[in-house]
């Protein structure tokens, strides 16, 4: 089975990003914070945010434990955020 991004759900993709940068701004994180948290580079987690590239599942996953978010809950078009949410330090 072929690997497929969120490009092909493009509203769940839409969702997913936007949360993503909503959340770790609300939780007052560079793109550098996040990638020294995950591991995953800046470029990368910049790519994820403006729609040019999706995470794998194992990214997801991470940069959602990171942020103390359930992965469900970053495709919720009403996220709503309490800002008491603590990075989760590796």
């Amino acid at each position: 089975m072929a690997h497929r991004e969120f490009k092909e759900f493009s509203n769940e993709g839409d969702i997913f990003r936007t949360n993503m940068k909503k959340v770790r701004k609300a939780l007052r994180l560079t793109q550098a914070d996040l990638e020294n948290y995950t591991g995953i580079h800046k470029s990368r987690i910049s790519e994820y945010e403006s729609g040019k590239s999706s995470p794998r599942l194992d990214e997801m996953i991470n940069i959602c434990s990171i942020m103390g978010i359930r992965v469900k809950d970053m495709f919720d078009e009403n996220l709503e955020l309490q800002v008491e949410t603590v990075v989760k330090v590796k």
